[in-house]
């Protein structure tokens, strides 16, 4: 096999009913030295052998197998073999479209982008697809900005990073988080990128599937907050001042925790975002990156308060009407 340009990394868990399509989707994508890296997490429905089998007549997919340990640590496990220029993630269940990744590996090289992002389509079935752009023409963010980063989608796939700045940053999904993972990675890479491109294209086909690898549980939520844990200590290890990023970041975490976790648990969380904020000194951070009213919560919450304003309990109030 010639050197792989781009890695493909994949996650499998109980996914026989739909494996097939979506290593298909990959290897008829138009990358001619494209790498499959196929990680059996624990399967029990013949999915490991249903990968061997694919392995054993197609010499672009290598599969491992491991127990059973999330989607997060079957990325880790691909992402030590990978070989490519570029890596991507496609998860199990879903496809992408035949000129996808190749799109995605032409325009990286044409822009010399560490990360191209696009849109995804949402489906269930051939008859119901619902399009998330995120552009309407080509952009080019060099260099892109705490902002601009921030406001890129969080999902995992839908994405291309140079394996070369994934080396240099150390990314790795953080163990024993399972909610905000893909978000956390990202974050990981994001001090290290000096060109960031925006696709308009939609070709990544992530299925709505009831139990798919995404299911969003609100009592994890602030397993976010983890995740912020672990990025202080990984920028401080490397030497970045990701002071902006992670004043997006814990914003970004603060208002997932305030929608879906229960109240119980806010004024322990205003608490463990003090604690993380306060030796970082961003006060004067907090203004320059963020919204007014979101500066202020979190400004508050560093002044020993919980950051809970009327807002917050409207709509507190609103979701208990509607039974939510």
């Amino acid at each position: 096999m010639q050197q792989p340009i781009l890695s493909v990394v994949m996650p499998v868990y109980n996914a026989t009913a739909f494996l097939q399509e979506a290593v298909q989707s990959v290897l008829a994508s138009g990358v001619e030295a494209v790498e499959l890296l196929c990680v059996d997490d624990g399967s029990r429905d013949g999915s490991g052998a249903m990968l061997d089998a694919i392995a054993a007549a197609e010499p672009r997919v290598r599969v491992w197998h491991q127990a059973n340990a999330g989607a997060s640590a079957a990325r880790n496990a691909a992402l030590q073999h990978v070989r490519g220029k570029y890596v991507t993630f496609v998860d199990s269940d879903d496809v992408v479209s035949p000129t996808y990744l190749k799109t995605l590996v032409e325009v990286a090289e044409r822009t010399d982008a560490d990360c191209v992002v696009t849109g995804w389509t949402r489906f269930s079935c051939a008859e119901d697809e619902h399009p998330h752009p995120i552009t309407q023409a080509e952009q080019v963010l060099a260099p892109p900005t705490a902002h601009d980063l921030a406001g890129l989608p969080a999902q995992m796939c839908a994405r291309l990073y140079k394996n070369s700045i994934l080396q240099q940053s150390g990314a790795t999904f953080p163990p024993g988080i399972q909610y905000g993972e893909d978000t956390i990675f990202h974050y990981c890479v994001y001090p290290w990128c000096k060109a960031v491109v925006k696709l308009p294209e939609n070709g990544y086909y992530y299925r709505a599937a009831e139990g798919s690898l995404s299911t969003q549980r609100s009592e994890r939520v602030p397993e976010m907050l983890s995740g912020a844990e672990f990025l202080v200590r990984l920028y401080g290890e490397k030497g970045a001042d990701g002071r902006a990023l992670l004043a997006h970041f814990i914003n970004h975490s603060l208002k997932r925790i305030r929608s879906m976790a229960p109240h119980s648990v806010q004024k322990a969380v205003a608490e463990r975002i003090r604690h993380i904020m306060q030796p970082l000194q961003m006060q004067d951070v907090l203004q320059q990156e963020l919204r007014r009213k979101d500066a202020a919560v979190l400004q508050s919450i560093l002044r020993g308060g919980r950051g809970l304003n009327a807002a917050y309990y409207w709509k507190r109030f609103s979701r208990f009407i509607r039974g939510k």
